[in-house]
Parts: C-alpha cells; sequence; structure tokens
C-alpha cells in the first residue's frame, strides 16, 4: 500500500520538475509587449482614424482613435504589424526589439478609391466617372 520513502522522494521530485517545466513554458507562451504610435496621412499629415492594426498570422489587433493614436498588446514573438484603411495602401512595419512607440505614415491609393462598388438592395453597381455632388 504504502511507497518507500526512496520512491516518494523520487515522486515528488518529478512532480517539482513537472511543475517548474509547465511555469517556465506559460511565462513565455503568454509573454507580452506593450506597442504604441500615431498614423498620419502621408499627404495631409493628418492623423487617420479608424487605421485597422493587426499582428500578422494572429488574431490580435486595434484600430486608431480619432487622433489617429493606438495602443496595443502584442506577442513577445511577434514580429511585424499589418496596417490597412480604405483608400490607403496597406503598410507593414517590423517591430524591433526594445522599440515601443512607432510613426506610421500610409499614403492615398486613388486607384482602390475610384473601384469602389455599391452594393443595392436589386443589385450591384459600379461606381463610374459620375459627377460629384
Amino acid at each position: 500500500m504504502f511507497c518507500s520513502p526512496q520512491k516518494t522522494k523520487f515522486m515528488h521530485m518529478k512532480t517539482l520538475l513537472l511543475c517548474c517545466v509547465l511555469f517556465i513554458v506559460s511565462t513565455v507562451a503568454w509573454s507580452q509587449r506593450e506597442v504604441t504610435g500615431q498614423v498620419m496621412d502621408g499627404d495631409s499629415k493628418a492623423p487617420i482614424q479608424g487605421v485597422n492594426i493587426s499582428v500578422r498570422n494572429t488574431r490580435v489587433g486595434t484600430t486608431t482613435d480619432v487622433d489617429g493614436k493606438f495602443h496595443l498588446s502584442v506577442p513577445a514573438n511577434a514580429k511585424t504589424l499589418v496596417f490597412s484603411s480604405t483608400g490607403f495602401d496597406a503598410k507593414e512595419v517590423n517591430l524591433a526589439s526594445g522599440e515601443t512607440d512607432y510613426g506610421v505614415t500610409l499614403f492615398k491609393n486613388v486607384q482602390a478609391l475610384n473601384e469602389v462598388i455599391v452594393a443595392v438592395a436589386y443589385g450591384e453597381q459600379e461606381k463610374r466617372n459620375s459627377p460629384v455632388l
């Protein structure tokens, strides 16, 4: 029924080692860093609201506020942020180790703005060179 003292000591050591390994793995897996910054229009130098910012190959992301600023907790192993917004060219920024504040400039994609498709209740209609009201 009872184990020998030597076997009990071995079981305790084994359990302690397993706990240490699990602790180290969970610490590395859950470690994150904070990244902040601002996204500006390359032409007007104005902040851009509503820019989507995501960590490549993850579901981690956020959007910029009214001042073009963002705050994001990224996994420690994250390498690239992707910035995208309607009417602008998407941009990928490599995360440098130790860097926490990023200033990003997006440039308008005029071609994308000219290819807008409007969905209406009875079908779809492409935007043509219509007069601006």
